[in-house]
Order: structure tokens, then sequence, then C-alpha cells
């Protein structure tokens, strides 16, 4: 048997999450470079719609969003 490493993104933590959507706020509105608080690296910001996602740039790290009106 092989043991293999999953490159899915672990859920985020509490405080986490609020770090993530607080960053989306001063990404979004002040454009500001915000790093990851979890890895240090940059975090993405995408806009859907009424909706976003703030992820990390490692794919295996963290990534949170929030839909609705």
């Amino acid at each position: 048997m092989v043991a293999t490493i999953s490159k899915t993104r672990s859920k985020p933590t509490r405080d986490e999450a609020f770090a993530l959507i607080d960053a989306a706020t001063r990404i979004a509105d002040f454009g500001e470079s915000i790093p990851c608080p979890r890895c240090g690296q940059p975090l993405i910001y995408e806009d859907i719609g009424n909706s976003f996602i703030v992820e990390c740039t490692d794919e295996t790290c963290i990534r949170t969003g929030c839909r609705g009106i």
C-alpha cells in the first residue's frame, strides 16, 4: 500500500476565517496586499457576482468565501 498526500485544502479555524473575511474587505476596498494568516503567502480575492472567495496562493492551504444578498 502506498500513502498519498491529499492536495485538498484544510478547513480554516474560526480565527483564520475571520482574518480571511477581514482581508477580503481590505483587499476589495483598499487594494492592499494581505498575507495568508497560516503560511504568509499572498491571498487571492475573487469577486463573483454577490459573493466572494479569498484563498491562499498555495493550493493546499486555506480558502473561504461568502455568498448571499
